[in-house]
């Protein structure tokens, strides 16, 4: 259990909360994340500074809505356009697992 002032914020196994946490402050008290503000504009897809970005939405988001998408550093790849041409990722969910 993860507590925030006395109260219960995240409620699970330490793998489950680290892989899929209920909010930010969980997220943020079990290891390093990056946050990145969205706009939600329905089927999983977002705007990012004017750039659409595909992604996993949480269920009862709404189009329209502010949202926070939670990225971590060890499952973050930086590519150039040249690299993600030539290694385009299969579709579904992709990992990258930390050594």
């Amino acid at each position: 259990a993860i507590f925030s002032h006395g109260k219960i914020v995240g409620l699970g196994s330490g793998y489950d909360l680290y892989q899929d946490p209920p909010n930010a402050f969980v997220a943020s008290f079990l290891g390093n994340s990056n946050f990145l503000r969205l706009k939600a504009q329905g089927n999983a897809v977002a705007t990012f500074e004017g750039s659409t970005l595909a992604i996993r939405l949480t269920a009862g988001l709404k189009t329209d809505q502010d949202v926070l998408l939670m990225v971590r550093p060890e499952k973050a790849q930086a590519l150039s356009v040249s690299q993600a041409a030539a290694m385009p990722l299969e579709a579904g969910w992709n990992e990258v697992k930390a050594t």
